[in-house]
């Protein structure tokens, strides 16, 4: 375990925030601290597993990104896939749009954090652009090369060149070493590509709403909660700055559900299930009027 000092302002002085469980065992009762610091107002987890501790918190056909590993999904898993398919070919259709510039038939994507290639692959289907992935799950890189033939790295300091779009989708607040992983990612960018950084949000309504039973708190998993503010503030330190913001908003109709079932301990009914949606539904109308109160966010960024 370790206490990790804000990436911001690099100062460890902090205010206890708020005590989650994990939502794969709420049957153990044990929760995990989330802080925030004093002087960045950023919240993240501490303490927390380290670099190798964390690999035993990811449950490889367990966790969204991940089920595509799973042989004999359940029939609730299997409709999961059927949404998700068609969320990932919209993810990749807003991706394109929100990049400000063409691409170019020699363009180069890099998607950070791939999991198992889908959107990649997607992307791929869309443009003539070379698509290359880093993932860090051995069997997550594995499955994307073998699957969809993907150029797929498991550390980003491998990656040669430079790309007019980099991708973290759902990504970023994984990253232990997040600010070496953006000192990095700007090198990689061209000066006049984008990075698309799709997030969570700290101060969402949602999150608010169903304050420990959030399930975008997702201990110990998610080591940061940004908000649109925090985020711009590390960027800054890189040289990148945000040039667009909104909501993503189905996001909102997909974390109120999951949040209903953690706060009726996995067991929230037909009833609760719906009432979930009937939830997710007014966040996301709420987070389209005001995207500061998104349950996540999309950051369209660029060089400085």
């Amino acid at each position: 375990m370790e206490d990790p000092r804000c990436p911001i302002s690099a100062t460890s002085a902090v205010t206890p925030f708020l005590d989650v469980a994990d939502r794969f065992n709420l049957e153990t009762g044990r929760t995990w601290s989330i802080v925030q610091n004093c002087s960045s107002g950023l919240c993240y987890l501490s303490p927390r597993p380290d670099e190798r501790e964390i690999r035993n918190h990811y449950p490889s056909t367990g966790y969204a990104p991940f089920e595509s590993l799973e042989q004999v999904p359940s029939a609730r898993k299997m409709l999961y896939r059927w949404i998700r398919h068609l969320a990932i070919q919209s993810k990749a259709r807003l991706i394109l749009h929100k990049h400000q510039h063409s691409l170019a038939p020699d363009a180069a994507i890099l998607e950070i954090g791939c999991s198992t290639g889908e959107l990649l692959t997607s992307l791929r289907h869309t443009t003539a652009a070379e698509c290359i992935g880093m993932e860090p799950d051995t069997n997550a890189a594995t499955y994307a090369r073998e699957r969809y033939q993907l150029t797929i790295h498991e550390h980003l300091s491998d990656i040669q060149g430079r790309f007019d779009l980099i991708i973290f989708w759902h990504t970023l607040e994984h990253i232990h070493r997040i600010n070496e992983t953006l000192e990095l990612t700007a090198s990689l960018l061209k000066e006049n590509g984008s990075i698309i950084i799709a997030l969570p949000n700290a101060q969402a309504a949602d999150a608010k709403h169903f304050e420990a039973s959030w399930v975008a708190w997702d201990a110990p998993r998610h080591l940061w909660h940004f908000t649109p503010k925090t985020l711009t503030a590390l960027l800054d330190k890189h040289g990148l700055a945000v040039t667009s913001l909104s909501a993503y908003a189905p996001d909102a109709i997909y974390n109120s559900w999951e949040s209903q079932n953690i706060e009726h301990g996995g067991k929230p009914g037909l009833a609760g299930q719906t009432y979930g949606i009937v939830k997710g539904l007014y966040f996301a109308f709420r987070g389209a009027q005001r995207p500061e109160e998104a349950s996540s966010f999309i950051c369209n960024v660029s060089h400085k």
